[in-house]
């Protein structure tokens, strides 16, 4: 049965810090060539033997000699595998991680019975996601699955392999990037509803002793309230006055965190949008026709399509 699945994208730039913690933009290309060449003799190799000439034993064996060039590392009492490094036409490297996931899940018909998952003990049940990294931008699109490696994972693994290859006193960090082009939009929304607002540091404690006068000294850490103005002439906020309270808030350094109910544009519905936080992504709408994971190749196509399209040319330099 066919079916549709959405995938979100999100970016970053990659960045070498020091014990300073002092950044700069971190160029992974010789790190990547470097598993681009390791990887791909290696996969060659392995697609010449015929393992239909083996017994099962002898074809375990071959196979998994010739795929000790794998990069596995540790992560959260599991396990995770960089098996495929390809670098395209354009020069975009693409990456793949599996999560290798050791709890067993459960068998289940609608109207039948439950029963385990019969896996080996070498055996796991794998998760994948497709990475993009682009040398020129130094940036990184990574697919986000719920459970697939996260970012900070990727984060982690790429760190690691950073620092088996240069013995610098850096680390690798990755950061995400703002939409900026987002970010005007909602100070440009259609219809502001309602506000909400957290203040720290000084203004909190101000705040908190003008609502409730007491002679303690309450240490608060933070003060959050809601702002719902009443609807009048088919009006929550005007839109001057909204863009004044954003206005407002944004250059107060001990408001940490403002989100606003808003209709960004016509199109769009009502929703709760941070004013602060406007991550840049995409999703992609994949159509399966079985219940199998996306296959990375084609989600990488789709990917570097609308990476080299569209958002290359929302990155600042």
């Amino acid at each position: 049965m066919e079916s549709q699945r959405v995938v979100n994208f999100y970016f970053y730039n990659v960045f070498e810090v020091d014990e300073r913690l002092s950044n700069k933009p971190a160029d992974l290309t010789e790190l990547f060539n470097e598993l681009y060449n390791l990887y791909n003799p290696a996969k060659d190799s392995s697609n010449d033997i015929d393992k239909t000439r083996l017994d099962n034993e002898q074809g375990e064996n071959v196979e998994e000699n010739l795929l000790d060039y794998l990069k596995i590392i540790p992560y959260n009492d599991e396990k995770v595998k960089l098996i495929y490094v390809y670098k395209n036409e354009n020069d975009y490297f693409h990456l793949t991680f599996e999560r290798l996931h050791h709890v067993i899940p459960n068998v289940s018909k609608v109207l039948g019975s439950t029963k385990p998952l019969d896996l080996e003990d070498d055996e796991y049940i794998g998760h994948q996601i497709t990475v993009l990294y682009d040398p020129f931008k130094k940036v990184f699109m990574i697919q986000r699955n719920i459970s697939s490696l996260s970012p900070n994972g990727v984060e982690i693994f790429i760190d690691t392999l950073y620092r088996e290859k240069y013995d610098n006193g850096r680390e690798i960090k990755l950061s995400l990037i703002e939409d900026e082009r987002r970010k005007q939009e909602v100070f440009n929304a259609e219809e502001y509803r309602d506000f909400f607002v957290r203040i720290t540091r000084e203004s909190s404690k101000d705040l908190f002793k003008r609502i409730f006068p007491s002679n303690r000294d309450i240490n608060v850490e933070y003060v959050e309230f809601r702002v719902k103005a009443e609807k009048v002439n088919d009006v929550y906020f005007e839109n001057d006055a909204a863009k004044e309270i954003i206005e407002t808030y944004k250059k107060n350094k001990d408001v940490e965190k403002l989100m606003v109910k808003a209709r960004i544009n016509e199109n769009e519905n009502i929703s709760v949008v941070d004013v602060y936080n406007q991550k840049l992504q995409r999703q992609i709408i994949f159509t399966k026709n079985d219940r199998s994971e996306l296959n990375t190749d084609e989600v990488f196509s789709r990917m570097q399509e609308i990476y080299r399209d569209d958002v290359v040319h929302h990155i600042p330099d």
